[in-house]
């Protein structure tokens, strides 16, 4: 017996994000007060998306701006996500957020997120270098799996 898919009252289309997983970090400055700024990367959420086609009208219009459009993903809606955020796929290709537009006649709330190509890549885990006194610089990079009395920071 084939089941319909659920639809609320009002005939909205519904999404399943079945096409893999995103996480969106924003960009942070990770060097100590006094020192040069450092881009770090901090985990804002972890999304389900569903992938897109990129218009023709999309791709042209990017290029005339000189933006490289190289993705759109549909994912579940979320206010902190804006263009200044970084997308980072599941297999570890990094996208600049040029453009997030919300959807309203799909269930549940949905946003599209168009992905761009950036130069810069940033590092979501380290290592981190701190200065020390003496001038020598005290690096600490993150352990996943660290034990429950460790805070899961290792020196190197």
């Amino acid at each position: 017996m084939r089941k319909t898919p659920f639809r609320p009252d009002d005939r909205r289309i519904t999404q399943s994000y079945r096409d893999g997983v995103v996480r969106i970090y924003t960009v942070t400055d990770g060097a100590a007060p006094g020192y040069q700024p450092r881009p770090v990367l901090t985990l804002l959420e972890t999304l389900f998306y569903q992938e897109r086609r990129v218009g023709l009208q999309r791709y042209y219009a990017g290029r005339q701006a000189q933006v490289e459009v190289e993705r759109v993903i549909r994912t579940q809606l979320r206010p902190a996500v804006n263009p200044q955020c970084v997308a980072v796929t599941e297999d570890g290709v990094q996208y600049g957020i040029d453009m997030v537009q919300q959807l309203t006649d799909v269930w549940p709330a949905s946003m599209d997120l168009t992905l761009a190509k950036i130069e810069q890549k940033y590092d979501p885990q380290g290592p981190w270098e701190y200065p020390k006194e003496d001038g020598d610089y005290l690096v600490i990079r993150q352990v996943y799996g660290a034990s429950e009395q460790g805070d899961g920071l290792e020196l190197i």
